[in-house]
C-alpha cells in the first residue's frame, strides 16, 4: 500500500505482518513523525516488523562532500539544517533513538545499506562487474561498525 497517513486509517488494528517505510520519514515534518510511527504500530500485528530505511547525518554529510561536492550542504547538515532532494521537497535527518522514543517500539536489528554505493561517481557504475563487486563489499560491511552507521535500515518490533 502506498499513500498518506490518511490511507492508513482505513486499516484495522493489527492487520499487517510487515510495514515498509523506506526513505519516507525524512520528508515528513519532525513534529508529524510520531503520528506516522504510531499509525504503523497500530496496524502492525503483535509479532510484526517495521522496516525503516533512513538517511543519517554522517552518511548525508559524506555523500554531500564526496559525491555531490556540495560543501555548503555538508555544513548545513552539520548544523542540523534540512537537506534538499532532487526528487522530493527538503528533508531532515533523524536518529533511530528518536523514533524509538516516539513509538515505544524496540530495535531488533539494524544494518547499513549503500554504504559505498552512494559515494561512488556515476561513471564507475557502468563498468563491467561493478555492481557485483559493489554488492560483495556492501554485504561484507553491512553489519560492521562504523560502516553500518553510515546509512541505516532498521527493523523495529512492538
Amino acid at each position: 500500500m502506498r499513500g498518506s497517513i490518511d490511507q492508513l486509517a482505513r486499516f484495522t488494528d493489527k492487520s499487517f505482518d510487515l510495514v515498509l517505510c523506506h526513505n519516507v520519514l525524512e520528508y515528513i515534518g519532525p513534529n508529524d513523525r510520531k503520528d506516522y510511527i504510531l499509525e504503523f504500530k497500530r496496524i502492525l500485528k503483535d509479532d510484526g516488523l517495521i522496516s525503516i530505511i533512513k538517511y543519517n547525518q554522517v552518511g548525508k554529510v559524506l555523500q554531500s562532500v564526496i559525491f555531490a561536492n556540495d560543501i555548503n550542504q555538508a555544513f548545513s547538515l552539520l548544523n542540523g539544517e534540512n537537506f534538499e532532494s532532487l526528487s522530493f521537497a527538503s528533508g531532515s535527518t533523524y536518529t533511530i533513538e528518536e523514533l524509538l522514543a516516539l513509538s515505544g517500539l524496540k530495535l531488533e536489528n539494524y544494518l547499513g545499506i549503500r554504504t559505498f554505493y552512494s559515494l561512488q561517481p556515476n561513471e564507475f557504475k557502468s563498468k563491467e562487474n561493478w555492481l557485483e563487486e559493489m554488492t560483495k563489499i556492501e554485504l561484507a560491511v553491512c553489519d560492521l561498525k562504523p560502516y553500518k552507521d553510515i546509512r541505516l535500515p532498521a527493523k523495529l518490533e512492538s
